[in-house]
């Protein structure tokens, strides 16, 4: 018996060798597979370890094939569109979100190497609208607050000096890479 459940179209993929320098002794070698996606008008993206573990997952509307970035970065070349995925190493994820025009939208978490769940935020066009909530390394609630359009409501949570420097330094990192300020 033959099912036919509509047309596939195969996708031609172009595949590349990026080097990232991550210090000056250190170079990582990924391997990135590039398929364009004729039906979602959008670049399929999928970065590879060395030892052939997937590292990231994405899509682009628009894509320079020389750029390396991660979740919180955003070139002007390279605008994500839908879903992103980032692994460690070890193959646990990493970081899960979701793009709109290239600025934070939904839901995202971030994990550390551990597996233990480091931060949930809540975005809504670029701006943290919603529950965020950040964890230390050991599982302990730091930070549990409620934005409304990128402004903070009461908190909870005890940071420690460490932690809020590093938090407070993500959110505004995050704020200027989106507004280009």
């Amino acid at each position: 018996m033959l099912l036919c459940l509509g047309r596939m179209q195969a996708q031609q993929g172009e595949t590349y060798v990026l080097h990232q320098a991550v210090s000056n002794r250190e170079t990582i070698v990924y391997t990135r597979v590039i398929r364009f996606d004729d039906q979602k008008h959008m670049f399929h993206v999928q970065d590879y370890f060395e030892d052939e573990q997937i590292q990231m997952d994405a899509f682009y509307t628009s894509f320079d094939k020389r750029v390396k970035e991660d979740y919180q970065c955003n070139y002007r070349s390279n605008t994500k569109e839908g879903p992103y995925t980032e692994w460690y190493r070890n193959g646990r994820m990493r970081y899960q979100g979701h793009f709109s025009r290239g600025r934070f939208n939904g839901a995202h978490t971030a994990w550390y190497a551990s597996g233990q769940k480091e931060a949930e935020q809540n975005w809504l066009n670029g701006q943290l609208h919603g529950r965020v909530r950040y964890w230390s390394e050991k599982g302990d609630l730091q930070f549990d607050s409620t934005f409304e359009h990128g402004l903070s409501g009461p908190s909870t949570g005890s940071w420690t000096p460490s932690s809020r420097s590093k938090k407070r330094s993500e959110l505004s990192r995050g704020w200027r890479e989106r507004t280009g300020t």
